[in-house]
């Protein structure tokens, strides 16, 4: 399970690969990331998301748990990298499903140590959440 970083210690922002099948949602979320710092490369798909990771690492994945086409696209992903990366990514998984329709994925993401955030949520929780998993201060302008 990766650890919490206390301080971020890179020169560069970290990198943040989003990965959401909704256009209007991933350019909210990826607006939203960038403009508080962060690299982001957005991603429609899981696989393109997969061949993002082969040749750019990054400290933060943001995946929509259920991505059309897979039904366990985001929790699969996560588990994947988790697997082949030397030091697997941060995870954030978005998802509008109720709790208590969650009841396994919730036990399967904990163990994982990824974090799931129920949509809607506040663009300003989402963003500390990021800042808290990466260590990154932001630059605050949301």
């Amino acid at each position: 399970m990766p650890q919490h970083p206390s301080a971020h210690t890179s020169s560069l922002p970290p990198h943040v690969v989003l990965v959401e099948d909704d256009e209007n949602t991933r350019y909210v979320l990826e607006s939203a990331l960038q403009e508080d710092g962060f690299r982001v490369t957005a991603c429609p798909t899981a696989e393109s998301a997969r061949a993002t990771f082969r040749t750019q690492p990054a400290q933060l994945l943001v995946s929509d748990l259920r991505l059309r086409g897979s039904d366990r696209g985001g929790v699969d992903l996560i588990r994947e990298l988790r697997k082949q990366a030397k030091e697997a990514p941060e995870a954030i998984l978005l998802t509008g499903m109720s709790l208590p329709s969650l009841v396994h994925e919730k036990s399967e993401l904990d163990a994982m140590g990824a974090h799931l955030v129920l949509k809607p949520f506040e663009l300003d929780d989402f963003l500390a959440l990021a800042r808290e998993l990466t260590g990154w201060p932001g630059i605050g302008l949301l």
